[in-house]
């Protein structure tokens, strides 16, 4: 009795963590880009006090790819075919469900490769969705691929596009009344507002940090579950 209660102490310890950081990281979303009207966000690291640029999404990044609508004849290969239930979490580094497709199948089908260092946002059918492009992949039409001029700052434009801005912009922008559409050529022209680089690292290096706690609660509990399922099978007769 003792066993099992200490474990679900930890359990939902580490449950409560999570929901925790889960809420620091919205709070901060709210906080560290500026809201609508302003040229600086509320909370900032100390050292910083340029008002951010306004540009246009465009300005920061080199390409927008928008993938076939077919899907792959057939599969065998080494080219990750992904759709959206592959991803969990922040890195997309593989296809979960085992479909790769050739290069040959690529260039008959002149399919588009979401290269690595990119980030995937989805532009159709599910929400908000959006991943850090690990490998080069091929994918369908629920996603854009997005290419920053600069690869550091990829973790920047994660955390960005889970901010109260980047999410009213493509809700607005967004066509269909059942299921959400948002074309590239409005990815292309979202008015943004960007800091200094050095700032942009930092804000992208403090939501890395923020994810990573999160996912590490969330794989404890995991772990636990398993280990009070393996014991509950294994201490009673």
């Amino acid at each position: 009795g003792n066993y099992f209660k200490a474990l679900n102490h930890l359990i939902t310890l580490h449950q409560r963590k999570c929901e925790e950081t889960k809420k620091l990281k919205k709070y901060m979303l709210q906080k560290m880009f500026p809201q609508n009207g302003q040229t600086v966000p509320e909370i900032r690291f100390a050292g910083f006090t340029e008002d951010w640029e306004q540009r246009k999404l465009s300005d920061e990044f080199e390409r927008f790819i928008v993938p076939m609508r077919d899907k792959p004849k057939q599969f065998g290969g080494n080219i990750p075919w992904t759709r959206i239930e592959d991803i969990e979490g922040k890195y997309l580094n593989d296809s979960l469900s085992g479909q790769y497709v050739t290069d040959e199948t690529v260039k008959q089908m002149n399919l588009k490769i979401i290269p690595k260092d990119s980030l995937i946002v989805s532009s159709s059918a599910t929400f908000g969705v959006v991943a850090v492009v690990t490998q080069d992949l091929i994918t369908n039409q629920t996603f854009i691929g997005l290419v920053p001029n600069d690869n550091e700052t990829l973790d920047y434009w994660y955390a960005f596009f889970y901010s109260n801005g980047a999410r009213r912009y493509m809700k607005s922008e967004s066509a269909g009344s059942t299921i959400f559409y948002i074309a590239r050529e409005s990815f292309e022209k979202m008015p943004i507002k960007i800091p200094l680089k050095s700032e942009m690292l930092k804000i992208g290096a403090y939501f890395d940090t923020i994810d990573h706690l999160i996912t590490l609660h969330q794989k404890k509990c995991e772990e636990l579950q398993k280990i009070k399922k393996f014991m509950l099978q294994n201490m009673f007769v």
